[in-house]
């Protein structure tokens, strides 16, 4: 696209001296046809492709208008005699004027419309094309697609991990980050289970896919590349307008047609052929690439001021309100700054050890509650024989000889451990967030935390049901904390204990309903629901996955950055919308103005046209300019 902008501009400076440099009409014409073909095939193209998918937008009338003022002007080179006086001046300059200025707009519009490439290919890279897998006892390396349920897999030293599998043979350090957040190499054995784009980082690995198919990640990858690009591929607010308006000038310019051949000169024929064309060159407004890119500019520096950042411009020309949101409790509803507030110990384990084990089992496990604890009593290392994390969920570690798993109560209760009567009381009547400790599929105690909920909670949720949102908490917290949270914010609707794809699921639901559904999340755990939500929020900084699913990013992750995110996006589609009308009615009034001129034998030269694109341009500047003084939501509520 950058070429053929440099070639127009190089093509327009030369027939706006095409007077000095003394060209003749025929040279003119020969220049024409790599403006016509080559710049502006991009418009033929996409011509095609709205026949073929019945869709028309800014290509049927930019094809349409260089086609007419091509034609147009070959005639008045070949048969200009046979013309009106009016008309027997090529137009080669407004031909190249109009197609470099649709093409710098078009190149404007593909500028925000790069939703985080990088990020996908990041995720991308973390999967291997090729994996190494022993057939007949020999190491032979196939592409992963080629690979085959029953394949043993082997995974060298520093090499990614290809697929979801159970080690069959080998220890090693593997790095899981990537999915867990933890960056520290933590110990397999033979039975552990590793995921795909995890990097084997010390010893030789034999291993077996879990099941066939793709990997998990390979799947999250494919669906989030899929989802940017269909939000890419969305229509634009343009669309509809300029498939009205070429019907418009197509009839201006059948009516032209028509009474040329009634009432103009001789050859009368020729003449109405002429009058088509004279009106249908005026088909495209030249500055109609500019009505998104503009509002685009303007909104995303209004963001700024407030800390959203666009990740997805094309979904803001189409931009519909949600009726609900999606939101966890941990820095939404509360401060995200929690406490311990107590440390209960069962089995005859102390206070003190259930700390101290807890945080060697979670080590380096990035969690705002282990963080809080970590700042009260630090442990300097761990000795763990094996290690696995389960997103949402927890730990579950070999340790001095014991088998520990740490985390939600939910998730500990599942796996068989079942607390006395006592204990049961003790936990019950708790409110707080609790992680829980077994040991050898016996409770041992658990540690409860108190996160202070924002004070303006309540009056954010209020703002939200006041526009048509309704909230649903869903929290990964035992039930007493998260309805404990719901019910100072004044949220009605709550699902407690989700885990990692609970909430994707929800989202299937909702919008089977007809719900339009957004998701405030984070994290590896969410992905899936921000691909599948009608709008997708995460805070600022959060992992690829995240950044490459999501429509905006939030500096301030609450309730009150998700409404100040809407009411932008809101905004930024009615000024879009408002510049593309007032681009076509302003470019409307050229077409009785080239009938007028074309039944009265006035010349309507390059310059009338320029000058209604300046115009139609300062007034969509005017208008998009418009959002930075726009009443800004307040940053605090009030």
């Amino acid at each position: 696209m950058k070429r053929k902008i440099a070639a127009g501009l190089a093509f327009l400076l030369a027939f706006a001296l095409g007077g000095p440099l003394a060209f003749s009409p025929y040279t003119a014409w020969l220049l024409s046809l790599p403006v016509l073909l080559w710049c502006a095939g991009g418009f033929h193209a996409g011509l095609l492709r709205g026949l073929r998918d019945r869709r028309f937008g800014v290509h049927l009338l930019a094809s349409t208008s260089a086609w007419a003022l091509f034609l147009l002007s070959t005639a008045a080179v070949f048969a200009g005699e046979h013309l009106p006086a009016s008309l027997r001046e090529p137009r080669f300059l407004s031909l190249t004027g109009m197609v470099t200025l649709v093409n710098l707009g078009l190149w404007f519009e593909a500028q925000y419309q790069k939703k985080s490439p990088g990020a996908i290919l990041r995720l991308y890279g973390r999967i291997p094309a090729a994996a190494r897998v022993l057939r007949e006892g020999r190491e032979v390396t196939l592409p992963l697609g080629e690979t085959s349920r029953g394949d043993r897999f082997v995974v060298r030293p520093g090499e990614p991990i290809p697929v979801d599998g159970v080690i069959l043979e080998g220890t090693s350090l593997v790095e899981e980050g990537l999915h867990t957040g933890v960056t520290e190499p933590v110990e397999k054995r033979p039975g552990g289970r590793v995921r795909a784009g995890s990097v084997n980082k010390s010893g030789r690995l034999v291993l077996a896919a879990r099941g066939p198919g793709a990997s998990a990640l390979r799947r999250l990858t494919d669906e989030v590349s899929t989802s940017a690009a269909a939000r890419q591929t969305s229509a634009r607010a343009v669309d509809p307008v300029a498939q009205v308006f070429f019907v418009v000038v197509l009839a201006a310019a059948g009516a032209a047609a028509a009474a040329g051949a009634a009432r103009g000169p001789h050859p009368r024929l020729f003449f109405a052929a002429a009058a088509f064309l004279s009106v249908l060159s005026s088909a495209c407004p030249w500055a109609v690439g500019l009505a998104s890119p503009l509002a685009l500019f303007f909104g995303a520096l209004r963001g700024a001021r407030l800390g959203i950042g666009m990740r997805n411009p094309r979904l803001l020309e189409s931009f519909r309100k949600p009726d609900a949101v999606l939101f966890d409790k941990t820095g939404v509803l509360s401060e995200g700054r929690p406490c311990r507030v107590e440390t209960l110990a069962f089995a005859g384990w102390s206070e003190a050890e259930v700390v101290s084990v807890l945080l060697r089992a979670e080590l380096h496990v990035e969690h705002p509650f282990l963080s809080a604890l970590r700042r009260e009593a630090r442990v300097e290392g761990a000795a763990r024989d094996s290690f696995e994390f389960f997103p949402r969920r927890g730990v579950c570690v070999d340790l001095d000889g014991r088998r520990i798993l740490a985390g939600s109560l939910a998730w500990i209760l599942q796996h068989g451990v079942e607390p006395t009567a006592e204990e049961a009381m003790r936990l019950k009547s708790r409110s707080d967030s609790l992680i829980a400790l077994a040991a050898d599929g016996r409770l041992v105690g658990a540690v409860a935390f108190a996160d202070e909920l924002r004070p303006e909670a309540r009056a954010a949720v209020e703002r939200l049901h006041a526009r048509g949102i309704e909230p649903i908490l869903v929290s990964g917290d035992d039930n007493a904390a998260a309805f404990r949270a719901a019910e100072h914010a004044g949220v009605a609707k709550v699902y407690a204990e989700a885990q990692e794809d609970e909430k994707a699921e929800l989202v299937e639901r909702l919008r089977a309903k007809g719900r339009r559904v957004a998701v405030l999340g984070e994290g590896l755990s969410d992905c899936l629901a921000l691909v599948r939500a009608d709008l997708a929020l995460c805070g600022a900084g959060c992992p690829a996955p995240a950044e490459a699913a999501a429509d905006f990013t939030l500096e301030r992750r609450d309730l009150d950055g998700f409404l100040q995110a809407v009411l932008l996006g809101q905004d930024v589609r009615r000024a879009i919308r408002r510049n593309v009308l007032i681009m076509f009615a302003v470019h409307a009034l050229m077409i009785p103005a080239s009938v007028w001129a074309l039944l009265r034998g006035v010349r309507l030269g390059p310059s009338s046209y320029a000058l209604t694109a300046a115009a139609a341009t300062a007034a969509v500047l005017v208008n998009s300019a418009r959002l930075l003084k726009t009443q800004k939501e307040k940053r605090e509520p009030a």
